[in-house]
């Protein structure tokens, strides 16, 4: 069996064709690499990215403020997401299934909300780090039989969930 390869991140050619300058193209590159997995989304400061990339902050600050400017990035709450479809998130078979639970999950939760709209579950699916969850399945299959109404046991069955 072919193992698949892990821990690397695909760009396409049409960054090459973008009217940047070279420096700009280069730093959206390095910047994408510390992008959480699977995302376009850098949440480091300014001055963890710097440290990252081993250049002051102030550059940072620089490059983040033209590219912004120019719409190849948006300033998110905390850190940066890079627009552009010139990043390719490179996934392996495990990871692209783990995707799909996943927005299966969040679309049954989504069902539930509004079948419950006033219930404590959709307070908890409204509050769910989805990127935490280790066991989608019995995520839902606690929400579908509603612990979220017994404390106790709830606790127990969503510290489950995510351990």
């Amino acid at each position: 069996m072919k193992k698949e390869t892990e821990n690397f991140r695909m760009i396409g050619n049409e960054i090459i064709e973008l009217d940047l300058k070279p420096a700009h193209k280069g730093f959206l590159i390095q910047l994408f690499g510390l992008c959480l997995n699977n995302t376009r989304r850098c949440e480091f400061t300014n001055t963890k990215i710097a440290q990252q990339l081993n250049v002051v902050p102030s550059t940072v600050g620089k490059y983040t403020k033209e590219l912004m400017q120019l719409g190849h990035l948006k300033k998110l709450k905390k850190g940066y997401e890079i627009q552009g479809e010139y990043f390719i998130n490179a996934l392996t078979q495990k990871e692209k299934e783990r995707l799909e639970e996943l927005e299966f999950v969040k679309q049954k939760s989504e069902e539930l909300k509004f079948l419950y709209p006033d219930n404590y579950i959709s307070e908890i699916i409204d509050n769910t780090n989805w990127s935490n969850i280790v066991h989608p399945k019995k995520y839902i299959q606690a929400i579908e039989a509603g612990v979220a109404n017994f404390p106790k046991k709830g606790k127990e069955i969503i510290e489950e969930i995510y351990l």
